[in-house]
């Protein structure tokens, strides 16, 4: 517990010049750019900015070795909250809980928690496009130490965006409900351990879009899916520790609803770094907004 209280102490202590370099730059509807609405990912940093949970992130694996970490069979579950502070700055928490079989041994315990501020950037509407920054603040000695959680704190700067094709010509009709979405960001331990490059991107065809906004027929049972496919990668950068790149894909299916969006993958490692078989990762996220608008879809500051 002190570990933890003294991690929560120097996030804190970050905040203001943190949200102060971030809040400065155009205003936009959170998670949308136009008529695109972008769907939240697992794999990859979205560019969702809002009153948002997901409760929860199930995923399985079976990871290879790599670093110190023991291949074996890797069962996780997550949470995230994020809150508004302004219409365009997030504040997020979350943490995790995982259980690793590595033959007849099990370990399970608490990943270690963190706190992200993220700035919706820029948005260009008749362009569908949309950016957002974050910085994300791990705090070391909060997790279970056997589970692999770091006793140092680890600082992630990401940048994040989603474009959409609607602003193609009408002639390629069936292309403008396509949409590509990306992340980048380098996490920095202030420990030793290995400098990292995560990046990824997933590519999406939202039946959504193609329902409301082309005159292209979509069946009423696919009207609120959005079929995607995510690709992430992590590569050392500098001195690895020992730790070598991982690279993974997961085809699926995100459905969006009015209060709430439900996504399914599939996970397939790409190398044996990452692991082996087929695994999966499904979450439950909800838009706190369209929940209780009454306590939440205002930010805590500028309100109207």
């Amino acid at each position: 517990m002190a570990g933890r209280a003294a991690g929560i102490t120097r996030v804190l202590a970050l905040l203001p010049g943190v949200a102060a370099a971030l809040a400065s730059g155009p205003a936009g509807a959170t998670g949308v750019a136009g008529d695109r609405l972008f769907p939240s990912t697992m794999l990859i940093e979205d560019t969702q900015n809002d009153d948002e949970m997901e409760l929860p992130t199930v995923s399985w694996l079976h990871r290879g070795a790599n670093g110190d970490r023991p291949a074996g069979r890797e069962l996780a579950i997550s949470s995230d909250f994020s809150r508004l502070l302004t219409p365009d700055l997030a504040l997020g928490f979350g943490t995790g809980w995982q259980r690793i079989d590595i033959g007849p041994a099990v370990r399970a315990g608490w990943d270690n928690a963190d706190v992200l501020l993220k700035y919706r950037t820029l948005v260009n509407e008749p362009h569908e496009f949309l950016v957002s920054t974050a910085i994300e603040y791990e705090i070391g000695g909060s997790g279970t130490r056997r589970v692999g959680a770091e006793g140092f704190d680890t600082v992630q700067p990401v940048v994040s965006f989603g474009k959409g094709f609607g602003d193609l010509p009408r002639s390629l009709e069936w292309l403008r409900p396509a949409a590509l979405s990306g992340a980048a960001g380098v996490a920095v331990p202030t420990g030793g351990g290995p400098k990292t490059l995560r990046y990824g991107a997933s590519l999406q065809y939202s039946l959504i879009y193609r329902d409301q906004h082309t005159p292209l027929a979509t069946p009423a049972w696919a009207t609120r899916l959005i079929p995607l496919v995510e690709f992430a990668l992590e590569t050392p950068v500098g001195r690895s520790y020992g730790f070598r790149s991982e690279a993974i894909a997961a085809p699926g299916i995100a459905w969006v609803g009015e209060t709430m969006q439900l996504t399914a993958e599939a996970l397939l490692p790409l190398n044996r770094r990452t692991g082996s078989g087929v695994g999966a990762i499904a979450q439950v996220h909800f838009f706190l907004d369209e929940m209780w608008p009454t306590v939440f879809g205002k930010p805590i500051f500028g309100r109207d």
